[in-house]
């Protein structure tokens, strides 16, 4: 259900396709934390970019409800 306000409300309910795009998201950030709290460390800041420096690998199935 979604729920707003102070004291909370229910607007209405959630269907499953919105259940489960919450719930990969909030997975994701779990996995990120995850990944920090066991590779985390303290470097020393870049001077310039490197060409070919690896990026983060992202779930490719998180993608933003609304997308433009």
């Amino acid at each position: 259900m979604l729920a707003l306000g102070s004291p909370a409300k229910v607007i209405r309910e959630l269907s499953e396709k919105e259940v489960s795009w919450k719930s990969l998201g909030t997975d994701g950030y779990i996995k990120l934390t995850e990944r920090c709290l066991a590779t985390m460390q303290q470097v020393e800041p870049l001077k310039t970019i490197e060409a070919d420096r690896k990026r983060m690998v992202i779930d490719e199935r998180i993608k933003p409800k609304f997308a433009d």
